[in-house]
């Protein structure tokens, strides 16, 4: 599919360059241009393009004009500002655009800038179906606020969905969060706060701030310095964890010990 383009510019050599450059894109396509910003905005509103190309100063409303009103709007396209003034590059990026071309500008320039409207749309894409996969596996579990299955980062960009029973326990590294389980382990786009809002109880408990563990895949408590204790798991390498002070009375409730 490739994403639909809106070129803004009062020149029409400009508007002539630009869709030259454009048309030896598979990914972007032009479907309409203007030449003012009242034109502009009318143009926008009823296309509804993925892409908008805008110059800054133009008759009547200016491009950070119309930026302005397009933040306003739910479904906002792409913005791009093309101008021969350096002296808005703050203001465009305040407002949020994906890049700032002054002109005259390269070809490798705007290759560029191709390059971070595609990221851009495809990281936006990637959260739109994570939230709707996360909806449907939601609306399919009769716990209202638990999983079913559990999405993770698989290779080459798939989403793996894995089974509440499989993981062993979740933490966080670098401020990235992970899953475990038996012989492996993938990235989560959860934050550990929500894999434990999701998760049930009591099978899965928040031992450490930077862990929960699925008590059911528990091998050995080994009781640790200054009162505090470290959980062995039931992975293949029988991963040892933390458990926090605060954590061990409860616990040791949930599990009899």
């Amino acid at each position: 599919m490739k994403l639909e383009t809106v070129i803004v510019d009062d020149e029409l050599p400009a508007r002539d360059e630009l869709k030259f450059l454009l048309s030896d894109l598979d990914e972007l396509e032009v479907i309409a241009e203007a030449s003012t910003g009242q034109q502009a905005l009318e143009i926008i509103t009823k296309q509804k393009p993925d892409v908008a190309f805008l110059d800054i100063q133009m008759p009547g409303k200016s491009g950070m004009e119309i930026a302005e009103e397009i933040l306003t709007w739910e479904k906002k396209p792409l913005i791009v500002f093309i101008t021969a003034y350096d002296r808005y590059a703050i203001k465009a990026f305040e407002l949020n655009a994906q890049d700032y071309l002054l002109k005259p500008f390269t070809e490798e320039r705007f290759a560029k800038t191709i390059e971070r409207i595609l990221d851009k749309y495809q990281m936006e894409t990637k959260t739109v179906n994570d939230q709707q996969l996360e909806k449907l596996i939601a609306s399919m579990n009769p716990r209202s606020n638990s999983l079913i299955k559990i999405p993770v980062n698989s290779k080459q960009g798939r989403i793996k969905l894995l089974d509440e029973e499989e993981v062993i326990f979740a933490y966080t590294k670098n401020g990235d969060v992970y899953i475990k389980i038996c012989d492996n382990e993938y990235k989560s786009d959860f934050t550990l706060s929500e894999l434990e809002d999701k998760l049930p109880n009591p099978n899965f408990f928040r031992v450490h701030r930077s862990y929960i563990a699925n008590l059911e895949k528990i091998k050995e408590v080994i009781p640790w310095f200054k009162g505090k204790y470290r959980l062995v798991m039931g992975d293949q390498l029988e991963s040892e964890i933390p458990v926090s002070r605060n954590k061990i009375k409860k616990l040791k409730e949930i599990i009899n010990l």
